[in-house]
This record gives structure tokens, C-alpha cells and sequence, in this order.
């Protein structure tokens, strides 16, 4: 079978080279090979059938796609259409005309029309720098310090919410991050048919991000008045008031986007007591404070009068993408303000849920850049004052072009243009009349006629007013119609969404499960960092470098040295692309496919920059949910990383089976049983298989052995994907660990994906950076799956964050640099094998009842001991040793030979105590 397989696979290469001549030389030399193999002579009858096909169908000039063992799934996937606004900013980078302003991304520019690093911004990275912070993960809900910082920053400091402890919070992947995170979490407990309220116009990406979970039912009540141009109180007070009971009202904190209208403080006085009075759900997005008006204490004044006067409960998503010009490093928080700290301890479980599934753990750089500023009376005085400034900025090119257009006396009054904040203008312009700016004057901007006041100065001004006026000529205004009332015919809304079965009827979320989340890692690591001794040893997550017990990890001199190379550059904080960078991504793709790679050298690679190894998993969960029957089996080895079915669980999927890896009897790796389990898995199915380092066994197929896994799945026509979280950390050489990825793009011929992490091979725990590599049939295919990949990351985290990736990419085209890093990554490798048998040695002298040689055949950072959970928690209770329940040892743990002498006494006496007897293993 395997032979046939295999000249299948090789008809398939020559036939999609259709090169006739070499086909007809391989027909003859397969009917050779098959006539040998009597044991299958159905397979090479149906063999040669499909061979006079093909030739008939190639001489005939026809198309060989048809064939489904031929043909790509991802063939037939379309090409999503690109963002409407990134789209928009992509078409303005490629105008060659000299004449072209940019009005589409809100992201702040100087009068010379340059990109602004902030000066405290730039202080706080020199420090950062300086210091040498190490890169380990962040809590799953982030740095304690930014979510306490970033919370007093839009409650106050003396908020009586935060003060008693009912406000929940967590880091968060910038804005569009948190309300991911809120949308995921309503999507948990609140109906999927529950109204979720937008104004019209708002944020085109709200919708989106909440379509994306599950939310189907959205209804925009009035804010945009077009006559007036300006904001329509009494429209939106009617339609929130209107609604069904318990909606979802997603409201602007201040500077609305896109209007620029703001309500007075009387107006949000009277939107607030109608949230309370309907219980809605109320969230606050905060993209704007302090740059709406210069001051961080004005712009935050509507959530204060929702807690403090009005005493609603409600969140705010929190982004410094604006007010501290930090696009591209993604930070943000969400906020929550509970009645009770029941709700808090509930809604932070169930946050750190979400997280976990989605991207494990926030990065951490932004979150300190943000912590330096806000904590250092100074610096913050000195970012305050940059606020200020910008702010003062953009109210100044507001006058400067309502002063022009009313100068050439445009049609129309212009006063709404001063009337607004912030960064955006909704001008009123139409369609037709954008058409023109954008075709004519090279003038980029919205359909809507929303302009980003930041990409205005006094040299382009005039030029922008002129372009106004021609295309008002070109396309006359007409009289606008008044907004329509959203609820006139919508009872039946009401009805359906009675009863609710949360929150409680109090509008409180005191129903939600309040039990800690069942993560195995982190459960495990918060019980060792709550235990008292001073001689506990943490085997259960440890990145490497350790000096010390309990110590944080060494942080590797490349990526000090990048990293100061970067703070010295004082590179610009722009947003990064959808997809991140090429170059980062084409690097990523190299080193596991290899530089000589065909699939990237024939542009059949679909790359995407990802938070570590874990957003890359979640990313390709949700394309596959995407497309994929959702009843599509899930194959995960016995035993696997725990996060992986949590993880495709997540994102919709229910049908998990396990195939054979560890043979716990004997300690080695099943192949056969592995092989076996996945020819009997249907048709189709989607398998996770780890690249390297297997986790949590430590045990890896030989070249052979990979070799018969990969024309399994090429039997099979699975989905694969590679987890590759060890890349040159399993044998300290990056070649040999990428091989298997190599085997099957260039001798298998399998279509496959590549979760990259550079968490452990850089040590870059806590900055988040990955990539999502996909290797298609085609570049056609490799187009549309990138196409449908960005969709998804623009609905949860909008862009990936920027420092990592800059890390990443000094390090990977610096010759220098990549030198010593690879010498890092053989020394840190090196180290784990030499404890790995330190310890097997120390267990043998003490004559510790079981095999503990088969350790020494393991690579990578973790080993399965095949210790009990009984076991396991004696070593917890009785000797301070935490591994994980299934007996999971984290091999950079160990600091040296008293730390191994130690866990070998500890391990000895438990085994003696416990011993399990042969018949029962």
C-alpha cells in the first residue's frame, strides 16, 4: 500500500507539470513496479485506469483540476475583498502621484506630515532597553501594574469601584482586542438572537467583530443627524430607550468615530439613566481619551458618571494606539466595572478562558512602555503635555479648512468641521463626490466622507479645500434624508429575547461560573507561586537561561543587543500590516521551509505574522471552522500540548479523537499504532502534529518513521498542521528540526500549515511573536487562504504588535547576530541535555524501582516522567516539586546538581511509596 501511495504521489508531480513526454516514460516505469506488487492487484489495475485518463485527458488538451487528489481544497476558496479601510491605505502607498494625500488612517502625523514617536514614548523604550528586561510570559490577564494603571487612567484614581475591588480587567490586544475579548465573552452567556446597538454611522470593524462570534441580530439606533450635521440626541435616546431590555449598546467614550460629535454632559447624563433603566449592556470604546480634547480627565467623564452617579455596570475597551501613538505595539485593556467583586473574580475567569484559547498571553512590551509612562510623575507630565499638543494640532487644522472652504465659498455651511473632535471629520460629502476627490485630485479618504483630520497641514489645506469644492460642483449636494426610527416594527424582537438566561434578572453578572479555569499549565503554575517555601522547585513551565530557583529566564544577548539597536533607532510605532510584515514573514516561512524552498520560491506560501504559536493555532482553528463541516474530525496525539483541543474546541469544533503516540508500557514512541490510528480516522480529518520536541513526551519520529506519517495523511487527504514551538531548541541545530516540514512540501507533496512560535527557541516568551505559514498547490490557492486569514485577525486583533517582529528580524538578517543566536540556541539545548542525564544518573545510583534511561533518548524542554497524579501530588505537598499532573517534567527547571540531586531523592521516595504495580501500567 505504501508503494502504491507513493506512485500516486509521484503521477501527481508529473502531471502538474503536464510535460507529456516525461509522463508517458513514468506510465511505463510504474506498470513495471506495479506488476511486482501481486498483493495489490486491484490497487494497480485502478492505478493504471487513472494513468489512460489522465494521458487521454492531457493529449486532448483538457485540465487535469477535476481529479480530486489532484485538485487543492483551498482551490475552491474565494478571495476575501480587502479591508475598507487598509485596503484604501494600501492603495495610497502604491500612487505614484506626487500630489496624493492620505485622510484614511486615524494615526497621527507632524505638519510636515511625517509619522510622531512620541518623546516620553521614546524615553520609556531607552529605559526598557537599558534595563535588559527579561522576555518571560506575562499573566494570562497581563501585568498586574498596567491593568491597575490603565483602569485608574479612565475611572480615576479615587474610583469607588476600583477601590472596593468590583473592577475586573485585562490586557488586551489594543482596542479591537478587547472588544474581541467582551464579544467573546457575551457570546458565552447572553443569546446570540440579543440586539447588539450601533450608531450610524460607527467604527465599521464594531459589526464585524461581534458578526464574528456568533451575533447576528444588530440594529443602528440614530446618531448622525445629515441635515444638521451634527449630532441627533433625541433619535438616539428613542432607539436605546426603544430597545429590547439587556441589548448590547456599544457607545463611544468621546471623539466619535466617525462623526466627531460628541453628546454635552446633561445629554450623557440622559443616555445613561435609560441604559440603567433598560439593564443593557453597555460598552464603552475608548480609542480617544486625551486626544479628543487635550485632557485625559474630561474625555474619561462619561464612564465616570456611569459608575459613580448612575451606578450602571459596564465596560470600557481601552486602546493607546492614539493617545500614545503606540499603532503598531497593540496594547490596550479591557475594563469592567461589576456591582459586586463575585462578578469581578467571575468575569476575570472566564476572560482568562478566552485568552488562553486565543493567544495564551498578552505580549508584554507595550504594556510596559505604558506602565514607565504612567507610573513616573515626570513622564507622564511629559506625555501629557505631547497630548495636549496633538490635540491642539488637529482643533487647528479643523479651523484652518473650515476657514478655507467658507473663503471659496462652498456650497453649504462648514461650522460642523469645528463643531467636532478628535481625529476623524465626517464632512458630508457623498460617495460620488469622494469618487471624485480620491480620482481626480489624489486625495484618499472613506466612501463614508469621513477625513482623518491628521493627515491635514497648512501646505495641503487649500489643495483639499479646492478638491471639495470641484467635486460639491461636479456633484451637486442634495437634500439629505432624515434618519429613520430603528424599533417602529420590531415587538418581535422583544419576545424572542424573553427570558434571558444571563445575566441575572439585576442585570449582574453574579450567575457566571466562578470556579478557577481548568488550565493545566498555568493552574499548575499559580499553585507553585502561591506556595510559602523557600525551597519549592518549579518543573512546570520554565523558559530557559535559569540562574536560580524560581528565577526569571537569562534573556539572550541577540535580542538584548536587537533590542537596544531598535531603542537607538527610535523606530516609528505605525500600524503594522493586517498580515505583518513581508519580510518578517517571508524569514519565518525560510527558516522551517528553507531558503531553497519551491513552494515559497513559487509563491505557494501564505504567511501571517501571529501572536506566537498559540495565535497561530487560533488563527488556522478559526479558518478552518470557517470552512470545514464543523462536525470534521479532530485528530490530536495521546498525550498532546493541553491548549490544542482547548484551542480548536474554542473555535467551534466537537468531534476530537487521539491517535497513539506514547506507549506508556514501554516508554517510546508508538509508531506503528500512530500510523495505524490515523489510516482509520475519516477522510479529511484535521491533524495536529508537533514538528519537533514533541510535547509533553519528548520523543520524536525517526526521518523513516516521519516518512510514513506524511504519506498516511497524503493517503487520508488530511489537513495537517506542523506545531512548530521548538524549531533548533530540540537538538540545537534549526536545519535538522525543520526537516520533517521539508520532507512533506517537497518529497510528499502535502498540503500543509506551519504554527511557529519563537517563545522558546529566542526566549521571546513575552513578546508574542509567531507566524502562520500555509503551503498550498498553487499560488492562486496561497493568495485566497492569506485573503481569508487577514479577515479573521482584522476581527480579533485588528494588526499584529511590532516589537517582536522587529526582534526577530534584526536578529534573522544580521549575519552577526544570527551567528550568535544559533550559538545561543546550541548552548541552551545543550544544557537540557546535559541535566536530562544528570538526572536519569542520579535516579539509577538511588536504585529508583522503574526504567529512567528511555529520559535520555528525549530532546526539547519537556519529558513525560510516567509518574502517577498521585505521585505527582505527593511531590507537590511533601517536597515543594511542582511538574504537571501527568507527569510532565520542564527540563530548564533544574539550575544544577544540587537542584537534580534534590528531585531525584524527592522522585525516589515517592516512587517507593507509591510504587504501581507492571499489570496495571
Amino acid at each position: 500500500r505504501a508503494t502504491v501511495s507513493v506512485l500516486y504521489w509521484k503521477m501527481n508531480q508529473m502531471v502538474s507539470t503536464t510535460n507529456m513526454a516525461a509522463l508517458e516514460k513514468e506510465v511505463i516505469k510504474l506498470r513495471q513496479e506495479l506488476g511486482s506488487k501481486g498483493s495489490h492487484v486491484s490497487e494497480a489495475d485502478q492505478l493504471r485506469e487513472e494513468i489512460k485518463k489522465l494521458k487521454n485527458t492531457l493529449t486532448a488538451g483538457g485540465s487535469v483540476a477535476g481529479y480530486a487528489w489532484q485538485r487543492s481544497w483551498a482551490e475552491e476558496l474565494p478571495e476575501a475583498p480587502p479591508d475598507a479601510i487598509f485596503g484604501l491605505a494600501a492603495k495610497y502607498k502604491s500612487d505614484p502621484s506626487p500630489k496624493k494625500i492620505d485622510l484614511v488612517v486615524g494615526a497621527y502625523r507632524t505638519e510636515e506630515g511625517s509619522p510622531y514617536l512620541l518623546p516620553s514614548v521614546a524615553e520609556a523604550e531607552r529605559r526598557l532597553a537599558s534595563s535588559r528586561v527579561r522576555k518571560e510570559y506575562s499573566p494570562i490577564l497581563g501585568i498586574p501594574s498596567f491593568r491597575h494603571a490603565s483602569a485608574a487612567l479612565v475611572l480615576g484614581k479615587d474610583s469607588p469601584a476600583l477601590n472596593e475591588g468590583r473592577v475586573a480587567t485585562c490586557q488586551s490586544l489594543s482596542g479591537t482586542g478587547a472588544l474581541s475579548l467582551v464579544a467573546n465573552l457575551y457570546a458565552r452567556f447572553v443569546p446570540m438572537e440579543t440586539p447588539v446597538l450601533l450608531s450610524n454611522p460607527t467604527w465599521a470593524n464594531h459589526k464585524q467583530i461581534f458578526s464574528h462570534v456568533g451575533f447576528r441580530n444588530f440594529v443602528n439606533y440614530q446618531y448622525w443627524d445629515p441635515v444638521s450635521r451634527g449630532f441627533n440626541f433625541e433619535g438616539m435616546l428613542h432607539d436605546v430607550e426603544a430597545a429590547p431590555q439587556r441589548s448590547i449598546v456599544v457607545l463611544h467614550l468621546c471623539a466619535h468615530n466617525p462623526t466627531g460629535c460628541d453628546p454635552t454632559i446633561e445629554q450623557w447624563r440622559a443616555i445613561g439613566k435609560v441604559c440603567w433603566e433598560r439593564r443593557h449592556h453597555v460598552v464603552f470604546d475608548s480609542a480617544y481619551q486625551g486626544y479628543a480634547t487635550g485632557d485625559l480627565e474630561r474625555d474619561a467623564w462619561p464612564a465616570r458618571l456611569f459608575e459613580r452617579e448612575l451606578g450602571v455596570e459596564f465596560c470600557v475597551t481601552q486602546s493607546y494606539s492614539k493617545n500614545m501613538g503606540l499603532y503598531g505595539e497593540r496594547i490596550g485593556a479591557l475594563v469592567y466595572v461589576c456591582k459586586t467583586k463575585t462578578s469581578v473574580q467571575a468575569i476575570e475567569e472566564q476572560v482568562k478562558i478566552i485568552a488562553r484559547r486565543s493567544y495564551s498571553n498578552p505580549p508584554m512590551h507595550g504594556a510596559l512602555l505604558v506602565t514607565t509612562i504612567l507610573e513616573d510623575p515626570v513622564l507622564c507630565q511629559q506625555w501629557e503635555r505631547e497630548l495636549k499638543a496633538m490635540s491642539l494640532r488637529i482643533t487647528k487644522m479643523r479651523t484652518e479648512l473650515r476657514n478655507a472652504l467658507e473663503h471659496l465659498n462652498v456650497p453649504g455651511s462648514w461650522k460642523h468641521i469645528t463643531e467636532q473632535i478628535g481625529m476623524f471629520s465626517f464632512t458630508g460629502l457623498t460617495k460620488q463626490q469622494v469618487s471624485v476627490m480620491t480620482e481626480k485630485f489624489r486625495i484618499y479618504m472613506l466612501p463614508s466622507g469621513r477625513v482623518s483630520m491628521a493627515g491635514l497641514s497648512s501646505k495641503n489645506i487649500m489643495y483639499v479645500a479646492e478638491a471639495i469644492e470641484n467635486a460639491i460642483a461636479t456633484y451637486p449636494m442634495k437634500n439629505p434624508k432624515q434618519a429613520v426610527n430603528q424599533f417602529e416594527a420590531r415587538e418581535d424582537v422583544k419576545k424572542r429575547l424573553d427570558p434571558f438566561r444571563l445575566p441575572s434578572p439585576l442585570g449582574q453578572w453574579t450567575q457566571l461560573p466562578t470556579t478557577l479555569s481548568s488550565d493545566a499549565v498555568f493552574g499548575a503554575l499559580e499553585l507553585y507561586r502561591a506556595d510559602p517555601s523557600p525551597n519549592k522547585i518549579n518543573l512546570v513551565l520554565v523558559a530557559d537561561g535559569t540562574t536560580s530557583r524560581g528565577s526569571s529566564p537569562a534573556l539572550l544577548n541577540s535580542v538584548a543587543q536587537a533590542e537596544v539597536r531598535l531603542a537607538e533607532a527610535r523606530g516609528q510605532k505605525e500600524y503594522m500590516p493586517i498580515d505583518g510584515t513581508a519580510d518578517f514573514r517571508v524569514a519565518s516561512a525560510s527558516l522551517i521551509l528553507g531558503e531553497d524552498s519551491p513552494a515559497l520560491r513559487e509563491g505557494r506560501v501564505a504567511t501571517c505574522q501571529s501572536i506566537s504559536g498559540t495565535g497561530a493555532l487560533g488563527l488556522v482553528a478559526s479558518f478552518f471552522s470557517k470552512f470545514l463541516p464543523i462536525e470534521t474530525t479532530v485528530l490530536l496525539s495521546n498525550p498532546t500540548w493541553s491548549n490544542h483541543k482547548d484551542i480548536f474546541d474554542f473555535a467551534g469544533f466537537r468531534n476530537f479523537q487521539h491517535h497513539r503516540y506514547w506507549d506508556s508500557a514501554k516508554k517510546r514512541f508508538d509508531c506503528k499504532g500512530m500510523v495505524e490510528d490515523i489510516g482509520r480516522a475519516p477522510t479529511r480529518s484535521v491533524i495536529i502534529l508537533q514538528l519537533c520536541a514533541h510535547n509533553p513526551s519528548g520523543m520524536d519520529p525517526t526521518k523513516e518513521q516521519w516518512r510514513e506519517i506524511g504519506m498516511a495523511c497524503w493517503e487520508k487527504r488530511h489537513y495537517v498542521v506542523l506545531d512548530a514551538a521548538y524549531q533548533g531548541y530540540a537538538t540545537g541545530d534549526l536545519e535538522r528540526d525543520a526537516w520533517p516540514a521539508r520532507l512533506f512540501e517537497r518529497e510528499i507533496g502535502l498540503e500543509f500549515c506551519i504554527t511557529q512560535s519563537y517563545s522558546k527557541p529566542l526566549g521571546l516568551y513575552g513578546e508574542r511573536i509567531g507566524c502562520l505559514s500555509y503551503v498550498c498547490k498553487s499560488a492562486r490557492a496561497a493568495r485566497a487562504v492569506q485573503s481569508q486569514v487577514k479577515v479573521i485577525v482584522r476581527r480579533t486583533y485588528s494588526n499584529p504588535p511590532l516589537h517582536g517582529a522587529r526582534i526577530v528580524n534584526t536578529i534573522l538578517n544580521d549575519k552577526d547576530l544570527l551567528a550568535q543566536w544559533k550559538k545561543e540556541l546550541r548552548a541552551m539545548s545543550d544544557r537540557v541535555c546535559r541535566l536530562r542525564s544528570a538526572l536519569v544518573a542520579e535516579l539509577e545510583s538511588l536504585g529508583t524501582p522503574g526504567d529512567w534511561s528511555c529520559m535520555r533518548n528525549h530532546i526539547g524542554m519537556f519529558s513525560l516522567t510516567g509518574l502517577t497524579p498521585v505521585q505527582v501530588d505527593k511531590l507537590r505537598k511533601e517536597h515543594h516539586i511542582y511538574l504537571l499532573r501527568n507527569g510532565r517534567l520542564s527540563w530548564p527547571g533544574l539550575t544544577g546538581q544540587e537542584s537534580v540531586n534534590t528531585v531525584a531523592k524527592a522522585i525516589d521516595a515517592v516512587v517507593r511509596q507509591t510504587a504501581v504495580p507492571k499489570s496495571k501500567i
